[in-house]
């Protein structure tokens, strides 16, 4: 996990992040790496940092489980 962002992180499953860099506006939960960032240690409301598979930032988000 990344130390320089003040928002819990989520991560993409390898090859997730296709859709989101076309525009579509909302992630899945069978798309998260559960593995390395489980949904369940982030409170619903609130606001994420999703990262891709490799760590990359690719945005903020409001977590809804």
């Amino acid at each position: 996990m990344s130390s320089a962002s003040p928002y819990p992180i989520l991560r993409l499953r390898a090859k997730e992040d296709r859709r989101l860099r076309a525009g579509h506006l909302w992630v899945y939960s069978n798309e998260i790496d559960v593995q390395k960032t489980p949904l369940t240690a982030v409170t619903p409301g609130s606001v994420c940092r999703m990262e891709d598979a490799q760590g990359k930032a690719l945005g903020l988000a409001h977590v809804n489980p």
